[in-house]
């Protein structure tokens, strides 16, 4: 079952990704050790350190335009 977070963090993420032409079909806050972000090419797929998981909207896509730009 898609979390709530989850579900936030995939909307916003594909928003972000349309802008530069990306899809992204997966994205999940995980409970990474330490402030990460995971990339995957091959299936579209955002994973992000489940500390950022009560950021603030403005803060997650500054995040996500970051992790989107390093994919290119």
């Amino acid at each position: 079952m898609v979390s709530t977070d989850d579900e936030r963090l995939l909307q916003m993420a594909a928003a972000e990704g349309a802008k530069t032409g990306t899809e992204v079909v997966s994205a999940e806050f995980r409970p990474f050790k330490q402030f990460s972000f995971k990339w995957s090419h091959g299936g579209s797929v955002i994973e992000v350190s489940d500390y950022c998981d009560s950021a603030p909207d403005a803060a997650l896509a500054d995040l996500l335009q970051y992790i989107l730009a390093y994919a290119r």
